[in-house]
């Protein structure tokens, strides 16, 4: 009956040591979090750093969406971090299209973002080139072009769904 006692107190304090073990390790994360009002629980972290997933990234951004006013859980930064995106730059567009109207929805972002991947270009500067446009000018009419640049067509990229600048320019021939 004793060495029974003595079992169970090995296997209690052994839950204790790993207890404390996460909670040391965790325990800035989670209070950083919880003091700017984006909690994490501390079960969550354990299980990314398991993922491998740096819990630092995700509870940085988390925090950086919530105070821009985007509430957005742990589980789809992780999710959108585990697929190879790059989280911080989709926040940070989040954020871009927030301030300036434009509607981008996390989902959105993640899949302009894992579509640029590789091209050096980011879902950030996708957003900015929807904030301010760039305008292409077509070649001058008089040298023999196509239909549409005898019309002064003008184009520009932009993730805006049903909303268009015009950008008139004929006025400059």
């Amino acid at each position: 009956m004793e060495t029974l006692y003595f079992v169970g107190v090995a296997v209690l304090a052994l839950f204790g040591f790993i207890a404390c073990i996460l909670i040391f390790r965790f325990f800035g994360f989670w209070l950083r979090a919880r003091v700017a009002n984006a909690p994490i629980g501390l079960l969550k972290m354990f299980g990314m750093s398991l993922r491998k997933v740096p819990v630092g990234l995700i509870v940085d951004n988390r925090i950086t969406a919530v105070k821009a006013g985007i509430d957005i859980s742990s589980d789809p930064l992780e999710a959108h971090y585990l697929a190879g995106g790059d989280v911080s730059q989709v926040i940070l567009a989040l954020i871009a299209a927030d301030k300036a109207g434009i509607s981008l929805d996390f989902n959105r972002a993640c899949a302009i973002d894992l579509a640029t991947k590789g091209t050096g270009k980011t879902v950030l500067e996708a957003v900015r080139t929807s904030i301010n446009p760039k305008v292409i000018d077509v070649p001058n009419p008089s040298m023999g072009q196509s239909q549409s640049a005898r019309h002064g067509a003008l184009a520009f990229g932009s993730i805006r769904r049903g909303r268009h600048r015009r950008n008139d320019h004929r006025a400059r021939r």
